[in-house]
């Protein structure tokens, strides 16, 4: 839950939507895959629509979505709450935008965000979120300035989780037409409605190296972020670090306008003090590997196949796993 806005995307940003009706029904087997399947049939009607994305000076701008997920291990990472078991859940996302500015020189969006996950099974560890985000660029003597809040509201299962506030300020440089970094600070307030004794306030500092190659179509990222979270109940205080990396390229290759993403991130998180339920001061190690890739049918709809892979190591049993998720969605954006 949290995050910031890459160079080749300033933002994404997701509505509402009556999915919960279908929450009994997910119990039974192919009811999740059948009902996908009739969005997806509705969303390809609109996406063949010539009148989509047709207007390019229009300030709206519009993402939806719908998926089937396949999690061999579900869990809720921010509680460490690990099921040990397997389900596959439909998956719905919408994002919305608006340009309330869009000068030369500075640039205002507000954006509105939706997420929805609904387990055959689990359904304990199904998500419900809704996010509300400004996000303001502008550029000064060759700095680009950026500035992001965000505030969300998520109810996992049926009870409501958590409230989150997200600041972030950003500076990016271009150090070369191919090189371009960027410099941030993060600042969250988590407010966990049932275990307030999670409710924290972090505090990061983040850098992120773009190269640009293939005429500006591909980069490689990498990026370092450190982060302090000082909790109301002072077991889950903690220092992490994260290094993260990234291959982005079109792969025309396969097929006309596709895409590959690679993306591998690793973090280290020292508990500052003891855990109770170990006796101990706790310590968390993660690897997480993803490869996406999105295959268009016309200019305003896309399937997408994303692969994880995480290793948990962990000194508390609880976040100490294998997890593996693959995740189809067909996508429409205008």
């Amino acid at each position: 839950m949290g995050s910031g806005r890459s160079p080749e995307e300033l933002g994404a940003l997701q509505l509402k939507s009556p999915l919960a009706f279908v929450r009994v029904n997910m119990r039974e087997p192919g009811t999740a895959i059948r009902i996908i399947a009739c969005f997806a049939g509705a969303i390809l009607v609109f996406g063949v629509h010539p009148a989509l994305g047709a207007e390019k000076k229009n300030p709206w701008k519009a993402k939806i979505s719908f998926g089937v997920e396949f999690d061999d291990n579900v869990n809720t990472s921010q509680t460490d709450n690990n099921s040990g078991q397997g389900d596959k859940a439909g998956i719905m996302e919408f994002s919305t935008s608006y340009k309330l500015i869009d000068e030369k020189k500075f640039g205002l969006e507000a954006g509105y965000d939706f997420f929805q996950s609904l387990y055959q099974d689990l359904d304990d560890f199904d998500l419900h979120s809704h996010s509300l985000s400004l996000f303001a660029n502008g550029e000064v003597q060759g700095l680009d300035l950026n500035a992001y809040y965000g505030y969300s509201r998520t109810l996992l299962g049926r009870n409501d989780f958590l409230g989150l506030h997200n600041f972030q300020p950003s500076v990016g440089y271009s150090v070369t037409p191919q090189w371009y970094v960027t410099a941030g600070l993060n600042y969250q307030n988590k407010n966990f409605v049932t275990v307030n004794t999670r409710d924290a306030n972090l505090y990061a500092a983040l850098f992120d190296s773009f190269y640009f190659f293939n005429n500006a179509k591909s980069f490689v990222k990498v990026g370092y972020k450190i982060e302090n979270e000082n909790t109301r109940d002072s077991e889950f205080d903690y220092l992490g670090h994260y290094l993260n990396a990234e291959f982005k390229t079109p792969l025309d290759i396969i097929l006309a306008k596709s895409i590959l993403k690679l993306r591998y991130q690793y973090y280290f998180k020292d508990f500052r003090n003891i855990t109770a339920e170990i006796g101990k001061e706790r310590l968390d190690r993660r690897h997480t590997l993803r490869a996406t890739f999105v295959a268009p049918l016309n200019d305003n709809l896309a399937v997408e196949t994303d692969l994880k892979y995480i290793r948990a190591l962990s000194s508390l049993e609880a976040s100490d796993f294998v997890e593996r998720v693959a995740t189809v969605s067909l996508k429409l954006s205008y």
